[in-house]
């Protein structure tokens, strides 16, 4: 099919660019995912995967979470060895996943719990002494998984037909089976068979329902789950089973943090439940926690991340906020811009470290740096953003503002953006994850619609 470009007059069609609105994020979702999932922090390492299908790794890599099939830490990002094709990367404790355009899954790293899925628990400390596993290997038993979440001592993998599996530690119910039993193999998450999302928290995990309904289970001290109930700090409250979110609907992403779960809608609102030290979400005044899922005042967020104490999200402005606290010397009670983030198109969050992928193909990282986990070739704690070195994931044509209206007539919204210079573009919306385009749209010097 052919494109032209459309050449429309910049005074005369002004009306109709007053009428563009935030494009409904459920469009965008897989292909802000897609970016997403080029981007992971671990709790001291980090992935990056590039065009070709390559993975990157670097930071602590005591268990081989790097997967260069070495354990020395890397202060620069290196290679991990035979893996290539690869569509979405995840980084847990001291474990890696990674997703193949064949859909096959595979893990590297840490497989004390089993989480690396290959019916071989501990394996790593019969291997000359390594505790883990320095080299990818195929998870056993799946086929067609389109993704995965690398809880610390589990893993979950989402599969096309929209059931979800899960494997490792299972000390709360992680792994959703109706057990508390661990296993070195894949099961089944009762109870779920239209997830389109999955995330994973320390010890609980998330998906999102195609009806845009979150169901969560494992470790619930906090309300991390999101179903009403909580148990405190000084007793043990878990479902090994699925459980809705209260009053959740339109939600298109999730997050797991600590100890408590991130949402975005598709209106670009945000949601949060459970607690964390230093949470804007939690009542200054109060040692409660969020039972179930609150607004918070952002809107027009288009991404969404974090981890341990603090959260992250991207505006439709390429702009990062972050609220909680990092680390110690980076925090903030409510959303505020990381100073020296502009044109960003990805976030992650690990542990104690923050990454963020900008439009032209620079990977940028903030926070502890004791195991080299930000990439810039030095062990230095950073509070600012520092480039990772060596790392190019290549320049990307992605909205740094999106806005919907039907260009090609043919009934649905495409998305549209505006460079930095004031051009505005569209891609035709049939073409999902290869859409064809930017087709230039002929207009500039307008300011975009919030």
């Amino acid at each position: 099919m052919k494109f032209r470009q459309l050449k429309l007059g910049r005074n005369s069609e002004r009306p109709a660019m007053r009428k563009l609105v935030l494009f409904s994020i459920l469009f965008l979702t897989p292909f802000y995912a897609s970016l997403a999932g080029r981007l992971a922090g671990g709790e001291f390492h980090s992935l990056a995967m590039k065009e070709d299908g390559t993975v990157w790794g670097w930071g602590w890599n005591l268990a081989g979470q790097l997967g260069d099939g070495t354990t020395e830490n890397r202060h620069t990002p290196v290679q991990a060895i035979g893996l290539n094709n690869v569509i979405s990367v995840s980084a847990g404790g001291e474990h890696s996943l990674a997703v193949k355009r064949d859909g096959t899954a595979w893990g590297w790293g840490s497989d004390s719990w089993g989480q690396l899925g290959q019916g071989l628990r501990d394996m790593g400390f019969q291997n000359n002494g390594v505790p883990g596993v320095t080299t990818p290997r195929q998870v056993s038993g799946l086929s067609q998984v389109i993704d995965v979440a690398a809880g610390v001592l589990h893993s979950l993998f989402l599969i096309s037909d929209g059931t979800v599996w899960a494997c490792g530690g299972n000390r709360y119910g992680q792994l959703g089976n109706g057990t508390l039993n661990d296993s070195s193999v894949p099961v089944r998450v009762v109870g779920l068979s239209n997830v389109v999302a999955i995330a994973s928290g320390p010890e609980h995990s998330l998906a999102v329902e195609n009806d845009g309904t979150v169901w969560a289970w494992g470790e619930n001290n906090t309300g991390q789950l999101g179903d009403g109930t909580i148990c405190g700090w000084t007793e043990t409250c878990y479902s090994a089973v699925p459980v809705q979110a209260v009053d959740l609907s339109n939600v298109v992403a999730i997050v797991g943090r600590g100890g408590s779960s991130l949402a975005l809608k598709n209106d670009g609102t945000v949601w949060n439940w459970g607690g964390e030290r230093g949470s804007w979400f939690r009542s200054q005044n109060s040692a409660t926690f969020n039972m179930i899922p609150q607004q918070s005042s952002l809107s027009g967020v288009i991404a969404i991340h974090g981890a341990n104490g603090y959260s992250l999200a991207l505006t439709s402005y390429g702009a990062v906020l972050l609220w909680g606290e990092l680390v110690y010397g980076i925090s903030s009670q409510s959303p505020a811009p990381v100073n020296g983030l502009s044109g960003v198109t990805a976030i992650a969050g690990g542990d104690y470290h923050a990454l963020a992928l900008k439009n032209d193909g620079t990977v940028w990282a903030l926070g502890w740096n004791d195991h080299g986990e930000l990439g810039d070739s030095t062990t230095t704690f950073r509070s600012y953003p520092v480039q990772v070195q060596g790392l190019s994931l290549s320049a990307l044509s992605v909205p740094t503002s999106v806005l919907a209206a039907d260009f090609d007539g043919d009934g649905k919204a495409d998305p549209v953006a505006v460079d930095s210079s004031g051009n505005w573009f569209y891609w035709h919306s049939s073409q999902s994850f290869s859409r064809e385009g930017p087709i230039e749209l002929g207009l500039s010097d307008l300011s975009p619609i919030a």
